[in-house]
């Protein structure tokens, strides 16, 4: 289901320094362990809460709330890594442009924009312009 060991788990969880409790605002408890689960398979996977109903056992509300709960602890933490490009040398604009120009020698239509799908087919409408960019010929 997700891309890394079952016992990277723990580190990855204390790396995000993922509380022993998430408490949410209507004064529900989930282990911050499941938390971190049901908002991983969440980021990975397009569902709606209530197809989760099923895998996890709890109820869409209660999962929305911890999930959400766990997020803002993540961002409150974390957030100045993610805005400040500065703070990262291997995430210099330097190293951005260079980035940016290997993404564009490949065939990005998009300008200023690198990204790097895991590999998941998503089955999508047939575009009626630049198909060949949404195809690669997989059946």
């Amino acid at each position: 289901m997700f891309r890394f060991h079952k016992h990277d788990f723990n580190d990855l969880c204390s790396a995000l320094l993922v509380p022993r409790e998430i408490t949410t605002t209507q004064n529900l408890r989930l282990c911050g362990r499941e938390a971190q689960c049901v908002l991983l398979r969440r980021l990975a996977y397009n569902n709606r809460w209530c197809d989760l109903q099923g895998i996890f056992g709890r109820h869409s509300s209660l999962m929305s709330s911890a999930t959400s709960r766990l997020m803002d602890n993540v961002l409150s933490t974390f957030l100045q890594l993610l805005t400040d490009v500065k703070n990262h040398k291997w995430l210099s604009p330097a190293t951005l442009k260079e980035l940016d120009c290997a993404v564009a020698n490949k065939g990005s239509p998009l300008p200023n924009c690198g990204a790097f799908i895991d590999g998941t087919g998503r089955r999508i409408r047939r575009p009626k312009q630049n198909q060949k960019l949404y195809y690669f010929g997989h059946k």
